[in-house]
């Protein structure tokens, strides 16, 4: 069994004129987000072992505030393989993850990253900036993974719904 959590990257600030959208930024806000995520998987004794994240620009800074957050020095492995990205693309990447890693980060964008939890945990309404999916997958190697797998969505968790609680 493996444990995945699927992270969309936190808010990011608008394109100045010009700019390519692979190098916004993040906004005030998505830096406060993606530093809660770090918070939430420390109270949930949930360190990942394995980071994955898109080199898109506003999502290396999620991951490494997320990272700081759990006071890991671990270093994400960056691919542009998550940016625009679709379910099969992230589920090569998946499949990449180290074998001896059972809970792993994956960090990228969406329309992607909100079918992929659809895929592979169940229908969700919507998969905002900074959501955090956590899927627990009946595999026993990242590689296992293929489109007739079926996981379950264990939690949502969403800064929009944190700042509720």
């Amino acid at each position: 069994m493996k444990t995945l959590l699927v992270l969309r990257h936190a808010k990011a600030e608008q394109a100045e004129p010009g700019q390519l959208d692979f190098d916004r930024d993040l906004a005030k806000r998505g830096k406060q987000d993606a530093e809660r995520v770090g918070q939430v998987l420390v109270e949930r004794g949930q360190i990942p072992q394995a980071v994955i994240a898109s080199n898109a620009r506003r999502t290396r800074k999620t991951a490494k505030r997320v990272l700081e957050a759990c006071n890991l020095t671990l270093e994400p492995t960056l691919t542009e393989d998550l940016y625009e990205a679709g379910v099969h693309d992230i589920v090569q990447v998946v499949q990449s993850l180290p074998p001896d890693a059972d809970l792993a980060l994956i960090v990228g964008h969406n329309p992607g990253f909100g079918d992929f939890v659809y895929t592979f945990g169940r229908q969700i309404s919507d998969f905002p900036t900074a959501a955090l999916a956590e899927l627990r997958l009946p595999i026993d190697l990242w590689s296992d993974l293929n489109g007739t797998t079926r996981g379950e969505l264990v939690s949502l968790w969403t800064p929009e719904a944190d700042a509720r609680t």
